[in-house]
């Protein structure tokens, strides 16, 4: 078995045999998106330290164990990346496997407008934890961008109560145990070791332990079912890098299986992420740092691998794949007014999936013809999508030359003899000759509906001509393909 590493800033190494010592416990494993876009609502007239803004969150758990209440207000926990002070957090509740929460975090509006105006980025955080740093299992973090207009929370106003007391406004403070500020190991020989080694499954964690760089590399790794490691060095002591290892667990002493060499060795201080090959069930790591000659101890805990971080594909067909198609008489009989006013006719065929546009001057008819198929998606609730597909196979093709599939997106809900449309986001990548099989990048997309169930989870293909009877009756030519087998592929965790 070997660990292969995927970017170029780390240095593979072989795996040695290793004895499997699999983890009897399922564990939870918890993910965090947000619950609507943008993940956030403004209060609509706030005062400083009063609830200016709310965090909307769901919390997915995708491990292969049910989790237990953390009745900590730090469970999920929110805070603004430049001012760590200005946070909060809430409780979260029981979720079994593959069950999620929905849970809402508000901050108060800081005293000084200037200090909140503007762009800010915020943190969320969950695992009972006030940072990453000391998150416990699953380490999921989710990056939130929010512009503040100027003047948005009024200023400072003292109220007077019935006693004459002045009420000022809190700040937004931790409450008693806040997280301490990152310790130093100074003098000696020795190093701390790293802390809270994991793994992720999302790009933005990606980018957070590794930079641009890790995060274009993620964004192959994961869909490829590689196993991303993360950890955290939370100390001020140099370092030139980092080793992983295979290890197995024995309380907080962990042995190298198979001798000290790592399977991965990390250059870049700043850089604390690998990269490697699917693992079996089981294996565990640990993380060492080291400078020069001198290493640390391992990481006091290890990450061991469950099926619930390993990827996973599931291949659906559609049901069903369908066509609806328009007409509109071009036939010189009718006059200029009548061939401009007429609504034209809708018509479906569920002989596979075609698109295009047609020019039939012996039927005297111009047509647009779009592709329908519709996929249930169950089955990839709660799930984070590392690559979708929408594959489109047996081409057949008609006329051209030209590019008869152009345009592609979530279909708006769709019966026979109902126009057919896309519902948001025009999508255009298309790159293939025409007739040709095709593969269509569909990943926000079914993210969205593995997040939040919609009710139509479905796809459109267009040639981009509108359906306006001006439109169509300037159509010259044929373009035509029809795919006999449409399916959806994805690459899930």
């Amino acid at each position: 078995m070997r660990a292969g590493i995927l970017a170029v800033f780390f240095l593979p190494a072989a795996l040695h045999a290793v004895t499997i010592v699999p983890r009897v416990t399922p564990l939870a494993d918890f993910t965090v998106v947000g619950s609507q876009w943008p993940p956030y609502t403004f209060a609509p007239n706030c005062s400083p330290g009063e609830t200016a803004i709310v965090f909307r969150l769901t919390i997915h758990n995708i491990g292969q164990g049910a989790s237990t209440a953390i009745n900590n207000y730090h469970a999920v926990w929110v805070q603004d990346n430049a001012n760590p002070s200005w946070s909060g957090g809430s409780m979260l509740p029981a979720i079994p496997s593959w069950g999620s929460a929905s849970v809402t975090v508000g901050l108060v509006g800081l005293k000084s407008q200037s200090a909140m105006a503007g762009h800010h980025q915020f943190t969320a955080i969950v695992n009972g934890a006030r940072s990453v740093a000391e998150a416990n299992y699953g380490n999921d973090s989710l990056f939130i961008d929010v512009n503040f207009p100027d003047g948005f929370c009024g200023p400072v106003i003292a109220t007077t109560t019935a006693s004459g007391t002045t009420v000022t406004p809190h700040s937004n403070t931790p409450p008693p145990g806040a997280a301490a500020p990152p310790p130093t190991v100074l003098g000696g020989s020795g190093l701390p070791a790293p802390t809270n080694v994991n793994n992720t499954i999302t790009q933005a964690v990606c980018t957070k332990y590794g930079g641009p760089a890790a995060a274009l590399a993620c964004s192959a790794a994961l869909p490829a079912g590689k196993l991303v490691l993360v950890w955290d060095y939370p100390f001020q002591n140099p370092v030139d890098g980092y080793r992983v290892y295979v290890s197995k667990g024995g309380g907080n002493v962990l042995r190298n299986v198979g001798g000290p060499k790592p399977v991965a060795t990390q250059t870049a201080p700043g850089v604390r992420l690998a990269i490697l090959d699917p693992p079996p069930v089981g294996t565990c790591y640990a993380v060492t740092a080291f400078r020069g000659a001198t290493e640390s101890q391992q990481s006091a805990t290890s990450f061991c691998v469950t099926a619930g971080n390993l990827a996973k594909t599931a291949t659906l067909n559609s049901n069903p794949a369908m066509t609806m198609i328009k007409d509109v008489f071009i036939s010189t009989n009718l006059s200029e007014a009548a061939r401009n006013n007429q609504a034209g006719t809708l018509r479906y065929g569920s002989d596979g999936l075609t698109v295009g546009s047609s020019h039939d001057t012996a039927e005297q008819t111009n047509s647009v013809f779009r592709g329908y198929a519709h996929f249930d998606t169950s089955s990839l609730a709660g799930h984070q999508i590392a690559k979708a597909q929408l594959q489109l196979r047996g081409a057949t093709t008609e006329g051209g030359p030209g590019l008869c599939l152009s345009q592609y997106g979530a279909a708006s809900s769709w019966t026979p003899n109902q126009v057919l449309d896309i519902n948001g986001q025009v999508l255009h990548n298309i790159v293939v000759a025409q007739g040709s099989d095709v593969d269509l990048d569909v990943t926000p997309i079914v993210q969205s509906w593995a997040s939040s169930q919609g009710a139509n989870t479905a796809f459109a293909v267009t040639d981009g001509t509108s359906l306006a009877t001006s439109t169509m009756l300037q159509i010259t030519r044929t373009c035509l393909t029809t795919y006999k087998s449409v399916t959806l592929k994805a690459v899930y965790y």
